[in-house]
């Protein structure tokens, strides 16, 4: 079985990586940290200036993922199976969709934010996107 483990640092992703305890062995466990780094929204800056703030946010973004990557991957069970790191840049729903598509994953474990009702439905959830685009099931933690 090929999983996918979507991981974003709360505690909710935590507790989707302690669960592959009670999992067989996966033939091949993808660990994912998709960023979405926001752009500059300030019409009055300068398009350099903002490009080098959208840089100097993507490389912190980017090495605060690899640290979660390397992370969960010192967390997970002896028994979990090869396991690959990935840190994509993008909407996370689009991207853990893509992913699954792409590796022909069997499984997403990932964890959910646990947002509001109303909230959610004013704003969306990667979860709840996850759950309706995916060609795979989800298991999703709260």
């Amino acid at each position: 079985m090929n999983i996918l483990l979507a991981v974003d640092g709360s505690d909710h992703s935590y507790e989707a990586v302690h669960a592959l305890k009670y999992f067989a062995r996966a033939e091949q466990l993808t660990l994912l940290r998709a960023l979405n780094v926001p752009r500059p929204a300030y019409p009055m800056m300068l398009s350099e200036v903002a490009d080098e703030i959208y840089k100097t946010l993507e490389e912190s973004m980017r090495e605060d993922g690899e640290r979660l990557l390397n992370r969960v991957q010192s967390l997970l069970p002896m028994h979990a199976g090869p396991s690959t790191k990935q840190l994509r840049i993008g909407s996370p729903a689009e991207v853990i969709v893509s992913i699954a598509e792409e590796q022909k994953i069997d499984l997403i474990v990932m964890g959910a934010r646990g947002l509001s009702p109303v909230k959610e439905r004013l704003l969306g959830s990667v979860s709840h996107a996850v759950l309706h685009k995916t060609p795979c099931p989800v298991l999703a933690f709260h």
